[in-house]
């Protein structure tokens, strides 16, 4: 996700609301400084491309994924929407190395498969197969990773429901943030995943009279999946 001007657009904004949980009870979130949201992105994805391995094993083996949760309800800060966009493309997948007399497995992620790897395809990707492979910590952080992209994206989805009446901002990043996963190869999948569970949901969503205030970014979603 390219970067924007994020501290900015910030300033501007009200007190910021968790409409993401179930509740119609909802507590007001504390309130960042835009400014250190902008420089906690850029900070992280620099460390993050530096010592990528130590990172993402912080990520969801130290703390069990509980980035993922703390961005999804900071989304209306354009700064952190852009970390989570970020995160969510990570991908742990099953590297062999070749060793003398024998053969040891690390842990990776990125696009391509590497020279000399036994990677899952698509489908055993999405069935869990990969993970069968791996072994260890490896396994543990595939399943908390695929665990917490499917959370985010019910996240997202649901902040676009009729619960969130008011907050443009939380809406427009949820927003934006489907669009580009939809876009993309590796995450498109997870829209797919259980007989296209969550393009169901988002069509629900669509077309629920009580939530015409979210209708016109929900049927951009949906354009986008069908393109």
């Amino acid at each position: 996700m390219s970067s924007r001007s994020s501290a900015t657009r910030d300033f501007n904004k009200s007190a910021i609301k968790n409409t993401i949980v179930d509740s119609e009870d909802v507590q007001p979130l504390p309130e960042l400084l835009p400014v250190s949201c902008g420089y906690f992105k850029n900070i992280l994805l620099k460390i993050l491309l530096k010592q990528r391995k130590q990172v993402i094993k912080y990520l969801l083996l130290d703390t069990q994924g509980r980035t993922f949760d703390q961005l999804l309800k900071y989304i209306s800060y354009h700064s952190l929407a852009d970390l989570l966009m970020e995160l969510m493309q990570l991908s742990v997948v099953y590297q062999q190395t070749p060793v003398v007399g024998g053969a040891s497995t690390v842990y990776d992620d990125g696009d391509t498969q590497p020279t000399g790897s036994s990677l899952a395809d698509d489908d055993d990707e999405e069935n869990g197969n990969q993970s069968r492979k791996m072994t260890g910590e490896q396994a543990q952080m595939f399943k908390i990773l695929r665990d917490k992209k499917h959370m985010v994206v019910n996240g997202l989805i649901n902040t676009l429901s009729y619960r969130n009446r008011g907050n443009m901002e939380d809406s427009l990043n949820a927003t934006a943030i489907l669009i580009e996963l939809v876009e993309l190869e590796k995450t498109f999948e997870i829209f797919m995943a259980n007989g296209a569970e969550k393009v169901g949901q988002i069509m629900e969503l669509a077309v629920d009279c009580s939530n015409h205030h979210n209708q016109q970014y929900l049927l951009q979603i949906l354009v986008c999946i069908c393109k």
